[in-house]
């Protein structure tokens, strides 16, 4: 909630605006009030401070971000302003007519002065007071309405290595420049890339440190150095399939890599978990055996890059869960794969799968997958993981009529957990 200051009736000599008012923030001195019209839609001008003849010094705070067409016009007293740090626009004729105002300094928030702001007594004519001066920022606003109007200046430039500075911190590789969003803030006043400073970057499109060199131009003198990391991109389980006592993963590679951690738990915060090192970016799949089958295992991976002598870690993958199945599939009866005729399309089998008597279900306890099951050939439905399978699996398939070119056709029995 925000608030203007519209009229000053009291008739103190030293006047301090609030920053608040019944908990509205202050953010404006206006010029305007009254009821709009059509010619005047901003109401009448009257000014907050208007021909006061009490007020000597006054303070504005830090809040205020404009003061309007003739706020303190004709306060002939005034021999002081203060402005805050968030002043950004003083309107036309704001402080005409102060003749006890010989000297103002504008902070370099101030982007805009309208006509005859300072320095301007309006009488039978107007006339500029001559022993009138500014204190201005380099380059500012208020430097280049010093010139125009053939006031006597001098100029400031702030060091921008004391001011607040923010947004740099570590990012992922992306294989392009990486930057960063940085805000710097003078008060309340955010500077501008480009017109208040700039910004350099050393080595940011791989995996290290860059250096940040913040440069100020203008209004603003010296430099800020910092630096981030450009770390390895997050990785992202893409498979995560149960084995006897064990699992299966195979991850995304991404970006530039010098190996990878697997890291692997049976508490979802990852205490006491078990970590596998792989000190190549290549094969990205891992198989982990005897573990406690039956048990819920949480997974998830990372990657990592040496430079020189550091080492940069990736973020971890999100977790995912796997339960290490209890019996070995390639230890079951394996029935239902016959000779079939070729149809033109693709061509199942009704497998049957038992494991000690008992009949798994297809879905539950495994899966069957087929390649090369439309064509007319010479077949052979096997799981390519084990031999122990082929073993108990293994029959020759004839397509008949056959006149296409012999080739093999492949089935392939997974275990889920059982």
């Amino acid at each position: 909630k925000t608030a203007d200051i519209v009229e000053y009736n009291g008739k103190e000599e030293n006047v301090v605006i609030p920053a608040e008012v019944n908990g509205y923030t202050v953010t404006g001195i206006s010029g305007w009030s009254g009821k709009p019209t059509s010619s005047h839609p901003l109401g009448a001008i009257t000014g907050a401070f208007k021909n006061n003849k009490t007020i000597k010094t006054v303070v504005i705070p830090d809040t205020v971000k404009y003061i309007d067409d003739e706020s303190f016009y004709g306060c002939t007293a005034l021999e002081s302003v203060m402005f805050g740090n968030g002043v950004e626009e003083i309107g036309d004729y704001a402080f005409e007519n102060c003749t006890s105002l010989s000297k103002v300094y504008i902070p370099v928030s101030v982007k805009k002065i309208g006509a005859e702001a300072f320095g301007y007594t309006f009488g039978s004519e107007l006339t500029l007071n001559k022993n009138f001066s500014m204190t201005c920022a380099k380059d500012s606003a208020a430097e280049k309405y010093a010139k125009e109007n053939g006031i006597t200046y001098d100029t400031y430039q702030v060091k921008i290595n004391e001011l607040a500075v923010s947004g740099i911190k570590d990012k992922e590789y992306t294989g392009k420049p990486v930057t960063q969003n940085i805000v710097i803030k003078n008060g309340n006043v955010v500077l501008d890339e480009g017109t208040d400073y700039t910004v350099s970057y050393s080595a940011n499109t791989k995996v290290g440190t860059v250096e940040v060199t913040i440069t100020g131009t203008g209004s603003y003198i010296g430099e800020i150095k910092s630096s981030f990391d450009i770390l390895p991109a997050k990785q992202q389980i893409q498979k995560l399939e149960t084995r006897f006592k064990g699992f299966f993963i195979d991850w995304a590679q991404k970006g530039s890599a010098t190996g990878y951690e697997i890291e692997y738990s049976t508490n979802a915060d990852f205490k006491d978990s078990t970590v596998k090192k792989l000190t190549a970016n290549k094969p990205d799949t891992l198989t982990i055996s005897g573990l406690t089958a039956g048990n819920k295992y949480y997974v998830r991976v990372r990657s990592y890059t040496n430079v020189g002598e550091k080492v940069y870690y990736g973020a971890w993958s999100d977790s995912k869960n796997i339960t290490a199945a209890k019996y070995d599939i390639t230890k079951s009866a394996i029935s239902g794969i016959s000779t079939k005729t070729y149809t033109g399309k693709n061509i199942t089998q009704s497998v049957k799968v038992k494991y000690n008597g008992k009949t798994l279900k297809s879905g539950t306890d495994y899966t069957v997958s087929y390649s090369s099951n439309k064509k007319c050939r010479n077949s052979h439905s096997k799981d390519n993981r084990q031999r122990a399978i082929r073993r108990n699996c293994q029959q020759d398939i004839q397509d008949k009529p056959c006149q296409a070119e012999d080739t093999e056709a492949h089935s392939e029995v997974k275990g889920f957990l059982y």
